[in-house]
């Protein structure tokens, strides 16, 4: 035999060695596991059926080779084959690693572990065709050159003689070089474990991984539980690297470079980041998991500026390695891994979170509270974990913890503020989870500082819903979309769209929690009072827009502005009535006027809050749950309006006459709606509110005071005292006190008369309206009509048709048509005042709903019966869709149009036939 001949045969034959003992390795470990059927699934059950046919063929192949029955070339036709063998096998032990349990596994871990089996169900069948092709490869082989059946027998004796007992593997040393160990209360997150273990760690595959989500949620302690996980595998090494900051990132690198003991690591100015990346790429370190946690600053790996170290770079590629990398920052989760390698952590779902509860707190806890502590934190781990340290350490109850945290945000903040310990954080890292965010608002500030405008001005508003109108966008639309993906990689906000008026719209929904953590950042850098004073400014001009006054508008912006208005500082000491202290000082229109330009509406406040901007929020969001029929929210919006109003300009002032007018009609519009709740029976709760003075007593009382505080001695009178005057005579007719009212009513048409002029001036028309209104209400409505005729071209030659006077007047003008059965020219003047409604507030607005009714009304006495019933089918359906079925605006729209089917009915019966004309 020559030199070569036998260098090949040493090599056959050591190969086939080799695979003998993976192979009974193999063989042992699936035979130990499957005595259950249950346990592991078919294919697992199948490679332990084919492992023996492979370990006896070896044999006999092995036989032969050692007796010289084997030339060269075959045995090099031999090699190609054995090696494919030889890779199956060693990918079918790294798969048992995973997926074969052990004796002390919990039954939720065998469950967990049956999980990942079934993923690698399909990789396991792929090894087995491969074994079974590299079988029939060998079985060919042998059964080729086989001899002579004397041979065979030798074989088979030899093959019974050979001890299958696994020997001594020659493995390269592995690691576990994680600073911090797991606890046992881990509970749940399977599917983010098995998706984890599905990616990571694969045979002669470099896999990259990015865990990604907010600070808290739990990246860290998934990363340890895999990192628990690999500590059991012979055949892997664990290394872990903290990156907060380049500092914590060089000294991981450097132990790394210590713990392996990597050559001329200690040498001075050894280049550590290189050699410890060269010994991970190189066959010395084996196979390897390498965790980098806590890489929140995207400038660390991928920085922006120039000349700066890229560590990136540093991070090593081999395909006996994979990466899982943690991070709150998104941008970095994307940039590192490859989109489908990029998991996104959630909190936890309402089972995982009662169990960490459960385990942290003990059994012997109220479900519901701990179902109701779960919902407040928001399932966030590290949260729950801070207030079942919080509980413990001072002996409380859920229930008193509960009542506690929502006393105020202060509260709040002071609870997730609270240091505890936690075995599992890093010893260097904040604990409290208000703390924990405040890295990241510092991260945000200091790369991005358009970004953390953008949040300190989201915080201010609610947390759920706010409209893409609401936020300054500057005069740079792409920093502004830079600004929200940054904010929704550290998953402070998510957006969703819905449609407003025929379009598309962006909702942004801000976590809660990081919202009371911004508040209570900005509070500790000073920034609070600067931005509530920039909000207030901002929405104070959003507040002007016309579209906002159409209903899919305003009801975005409302919650938005009462949110800005609940601020402890915006409160009066004494109530409603009582201006907020910090307004005190601007006592009188010519000291406020030098900090507010009003003919230009321009605020010049930078960084204290205005109180005019402030006034015109309250008068927007009074004015907006007017419209939707909520009176008792608008009363209570408006009544703090007058008092700034009162304040800044004095009682006679126009804009105090405006909001005390506006007042008076809420009050009055309250009345008749609890009014109608009582008659109809339709609520007990009203029958509570009416004890004490009425509204319709307290819309008197203002009504008497609008007409006293705007000099109705004065000639001519003034708009508020012609519209006071007509309210109070509503108001008293209402109250049946008609004496009174008519006394009222002749004095306003005497002074009518008296400053009457024939301008189309604004208070002239108002002149006429007033006229129109007494003799209205007398049912004289030939004159009636006469005035609003004039009204109408007034209005329609200043204001045009979409003009909110003019449209009001075309509805009163189609009522009065009605009245005198003139019913085309009352459809004629309602259709118009209709559309006109219907462009300038959109269908959803209530007045639109109600002109739709009455409109149908109209049809119907003209018989057009199929069309007012369409019509009026529309108008109930938009009402229900855009108020709400148990809302006061569609209950009101409903009953108005039964009891005027009713009345319809009514007026049609025929006591003779005993039924309505026409059935």
């Amino acid at each position: 035999m020559s030199g070569a001949e036998a260098l090949a045969v040493i090599g056959i034959i050591a190969s086939i060695l080799q695979l003998v003992d993976f192979s009974s390795k193999a063989f042992s470990r699936v035979k130990e596991y499957g005595e259950d059927a249950q346990d592991i699934p078919k294919t697992f059950r199948d490679i332990e059926s084919g492992l023996p046919l492979i370990v006896h063929m070896l044999g006999e192949i092995q036989t032969r080779v050692s007796d010289g029955q084997v030339p060269e070339k075959g045995c090099k036709a031999l090699g190609g084959v054995l090696g494919d063998c030889k890779a199956k096998l060693a990918e079918l032990d790294i798969i048992f690693d995973k997926v074969l349990p052990q004796d002390g596994d919990s039954k939720a871990r065998r469950a967990w572990k049956g999980l990942v089996s079934l993923r690698q169900d399909k990789i396991v069948e792929e090894i087995s065709q491969a074994l079974s092709r590299s079988l029939q490869s060998l079985t060919l082989f042998h059964v080729v050159a086989a001899p002579t059946t004397r041979q065979i027998q030798a074989l088979v004796e030899n093959i019974s003689k050979k001890d299958l007992t696994p020997s001594p593997a020659s493995a390269v040393q592995t690691y576990f070089a994680v600073p911090t160990l797991s606890s046992n209360e881990f509970v749940g997150r399977e599917e983010t474990m098995a998706d984890l273990a599905s990616k990571l760690c694969l045979p002669a595959t470099h896999c990259r991984v990015a865990v990604v989500g907010l600070g808290g949620v739990g990246k860290t302690r998934v990363a340890l539980q895999l990192a628990q996980k690999y500590r059991r595998s012979a055949n892997i090494s664990v290394f872990w690297v903290y990156a907060y900051n380049a500092e914590r990132l060089r000294k991981a690198f450097d132990e790394i470079a210590r713990r392996v003991n990597i050559p001329g690591h200690q040498d001075p100015g050894a280049d550590t980041l290189r050699l410890v990346k060269e010994w991970f790429e190189s066959d010395a370190s084996g196979q390897w998991l390498l965790i980098v946690d806590n890489v929140d600053d995207a400038e660390l790996l991928y920085p922006s500026r120039p000349h700066c170290i890229r560590y990136a770079d540093y991070l090593p590629r081999s395909e006996a390695g994979s990466i899982l990398l943690t991070t709150r920052n998104g941008k970095v989760g994307r940039e590192f891994a490859a989109v489908h390698n990029v998991l996104t952590l959630a909190s936890m779902n309402a089972e995982e979170s009662m169990s960490l509860l459960s385990t942290r707190l003990g059994a012997y806890r109220s479900e519901e509270s701990l179902k109701e502590l779960t919902e407040e934190l928001s399932r966030i781990p590290l949260a729950l974990v801070q207030a079942a340290s919080f509980i413990t350490q001072n002996e409380m109850t859920v229930e008193g913890y509960l009542q506690l945290y929502r006393q105020s945000d202060s509260t709040k903040i002071q609870l997730l503020s609270d240091n505890f310990e936690d075995e599992e954080r890093d010893a260097l890292s904040k604990n409290p989870i208000a703390t924990t965010w405040s890295v990241s608002f510092e991260y945000i500030r200091k790369d991005e500082p358009q970004t953390a405008d953008l949040l300190s001005f989201i915080s201010m508003l609610a947390n759920e819903g706010v409209p893409e109108f609401l936020l300054p966008h500057g005069t740079e639309p792409i920093k502004f979309e830079k600004a929200i993906g940054t904010l929704h990689a550290f998953s402070f906000i998510s957006t969703r769209y819905v449609e407003l008026q025929d379009s598309r719209h962006r909702l942004f929904d801000f976590h809660r929690l990081v919202r009371v953590a911004m508040r209570n950042w900005l509070t500790i850098n000073g920034a609070f009072d600067h931005w509530t004073a920039y909000v207030i400014e901002e929405l104070a001009i959003v507040g002007e827009r016309p579209d906002l006054k159409k209903y899919d508008f305003g009801s975005q912006f409302v919650p938005h502005a009462t949110e800005l208005l609940a601020l402890e500082r915006l409160q009066g000491f004494s109530g409603p009535q009582d201006v907020p202290a910090i307004f005190r000082k601007y006592k009188g229109k010519k000291r406020f006027t030098l900090l507010h330009q009003e003919a230009k509406e321009e605020c010049m406040h930078k960084d204290s809050i205005c109180p005019r901007c402030t006034e015109r929020i309250l008068h927007c969001v009074a004015s907006l749950l007017y419209n939707v029929a909520d009176y008792a929210s608008s009363i209570s919006f408006r009544e703090r309006s007058l008092a700034i109003c009162t304040h800044l300009y004095g009682d006679s002032h126009s804009r105090s006459l405006g909001s005390l007018f506006r007042l008076v009609k809420a009050n009055k519009r309250l009345s008749e709606l609890e009014t109608a709740l009582l008659t109809s029976r339709a609520s007990s709760l009203m029958t509570s509110s009416r004890r004490g003075q009425s509204k319709e007593a307290i819309a008197e009382i203002l009504c008497r005071k609008l007409i006293k505080n705007s000099r109705p001695k004065s000639v001519p009178v003034g708009e508020y005292t012609l519209r006071g005057m007509m309210e109070l005579a509503r108001i008293l007719r209402v109250s049946m006190k008609y004496a009174e009212a008519d006394a009222v009513e002749r004095q306003l048409t005497a002074i009518c008369h008296r400053d009457m002029d024939q301008t189309h001036s604004d208070i002239n028309l108002k002149r006429l309206i007033a006229l129109a209104e007494v003799l209205y209400t007398r049912r004289e409505y030939d004159e009636a009509a006469e005035y609003q005729l004039r009204v109408l071209d007034g209005y329609e030659s200043s204001r045009g048709l979409q003009g909110i006077d003019t449209i009001n007047t075309l509805n009163k003008l189609a009522l009065t048509y009605f009245f005198l059965s003139r019913y085309e020219e009352a459809e004629k003047y309602q259709r118009l005042a209709f559309d006109s409604q219907k462009t300038l507030r959109g269908l959803g607005d209530r007045f639109t709903i109600d002109y739709m009714l009455t409109l149908s009304r109209f049809l119907r006495w003209q018989s057009k019966i199929m069309e007012a019933d369409d019509l009026a089918e529309s108008a109930l359906s938009i009402s229900a869709k855009t108020f709400g079925e148990p809302s006061p605006t569609y209950l009101r729209h409903l009953r108005g149009h039964q009891e005027y089917l009713l009345g319809y009915r009514l007026s049609l019966w025929d006591p003779s036939l005993g039924r309505t004309a026409g059935e």
